[in-house]
């Protein structure tokens, strides 16, 4: 709004000057025709000069004129220079996704899919789920994975693919590996389920050497008979009926 207010007011003072000069060009022309009037035949017509001293301003207006439109050209040139180096770039650029950016999506949906199956999927066939090439999420033809599934599988679907993306993305690329997930059976996950997901989890960040951080409101002892075998590979802060946050005189419920 602002730029568009600018640019007007810009159109309005240039045509405004160009109405002014024009006047001025208009009055020094009346005043040489009434001299013209009361002036002896013999004398030179002052219409005549004024008429070329018109002329001359006039030419070098154009001139200026010119001489600008000769720079915007170019402006005009340089930009079309760009734009055609830009297209032959963009022309030299292989058709599609690298063959290893296509094995590492490969790789990312294989193993959410696992995940999946693993804890207990059950809206559709993991099958029909794949990575979008462009976006780099979960998408399933014709559908909205956020909403054609129930809550739980929602919540499985996200856990499943953000571990896929933390376990590919240590060992091939530069993720840090740390990755945090707050109460994820807040959707009602079903017991076995929800231990096949803590297992997974436990399992992968072992494997790939990080940390998958899980807040959970399940009790301590029912967390470490659901992590089974997976339970040493773990550590568990128990807060019991403790807070996070804590008047800063209050010991710090972290320093185990």
């Amino acid at each position: 709004m602002r730029g568009q207010a600018e640019s007007a007011l810009e159109q309005t003072s240039a045509g405004f000057a160009a109405l002014m000069r024009r006047g001025d060009q208009l009055r020094t022309r009346i005043r040489a025709l009434e001299a013209d009037l009361a002036a002896p035949q013999a004398q030179i017509s002052q219409g005549d000069v004024a008429h070329r001293v018109t002329l001359e301003i006039r030419g070098d207006e154009l001139e200026r004129v010119r001489s600008e439109l000769s720079g915007r050209l170019d402006e005009m040139q340089d930009v079309a220079n760009r734009i055609a180096a830009t297209r032959q770039a963009l022309r030299a650029l292989p058709e599609g996704s690298p063959a290893s950016d296509v094995e590492v999506l490969e790789t990312v949906a294989h193993l959410m899919r696992a995940h999946l199956s693993e804890s207990g999927f059950g809206s559709y066939d993991v099958g029909e789920l794949k990575l979008d090439a462009s976006a780099l999420r979960p998408t399933r033809e014709g559908y909205d994975v956020d909403t054609d599934a129930s809550a739980s599988d929602v919540v499985r679907t996200k856990l499943a693919y953000l571990e896929a993306v933390r376990a590919i993305g240590t060992t091939r690329g530069i993720h840090p590996g740390v990755l945090i997930f707050d109460e994820p059976r807040q959707q009602d996950i079903e017991e076995p389920d929800f231990s096949a997901i803590l297992r997974y989890l436990a399992r992968a960040s072992k494997e790939t050497d990080g940390q998958v951080v899980v807040t959970s409101a399940t009790a301590a002892a029912e967390l470490e008979r659901l992590l089974g075998e997976h339970f040493e590979d773990t550590h568990i802060v128990d807060f019991a009926a403790r807070r996070v946050l804590q008047p800063l005189d209050h010991p710090d419920p972290l320093s185990v």
